[in-house]
């Protein structure tokens, strides 16, 4: 049911690790009671090589009942194999373009390891639509 998101880099295509998924009819978005608990059982072993600053992340799969809203990319700092959540280690990515349901974004990053958090979501203009959100997971080296 939840849509995919996937990173299309050096003409392969990584899929993400859903984290956490949920959509409701009648529902506005703040509805939704979104939490994420214990994000670094989420740091898979999966290491995705990246040497170029622009990465395109795409989101498909959309039930035919839910129009995307926006998607939205954030980063953490991995040191020693764990994620580092303070102050200063978190960046949310602003995308250069999208089109398709393909987002284009710029990784303007130190090189290093980081535990990539992508969600989409769908965000209804009435109470007869859809309302949601998916989170997935990726572990990136920036070289």
């Amino acid at each position: 049911m939840p849509p995919k998101i996937s990173i299309i880099y050096n003409e392969s295509i990584f899929n993400g690790d859903l984290v956490s998924y949920k959509y409701r009819e009648g529902y506005r978005f703040s509805d939704l009671d979104i939490y994420l608990q214990n994000l670094s059982s989420y740091l898979h072993t999966k290491i995705i090589p990246i040497k170029s600053k622009d990465i395109k992340f795409t989101a498909s799969g959309y039930p035919e009942r839910l129009e995307p809203s926006n998607l939205s990319i954030t980063t953490y700092k991995i040191d020693d194999n764990k994620i580092n959540f303070t102050k200063g280690q978190l960046r949310i990515l602003e995308p250069l373009n999208a089109t398709n349901n393909e987002y284009l974004f710029k990784m303007n990053l130190p090189l290093g390891e980081y535990f990539v958090l992508a969600s989409t979501t769908t965000i209804p203009e009435s109470y007869d639509r859809v309302g949601g959100y998916a989170i997935y997971s990726f572990r990136l080296l920036i070289t």
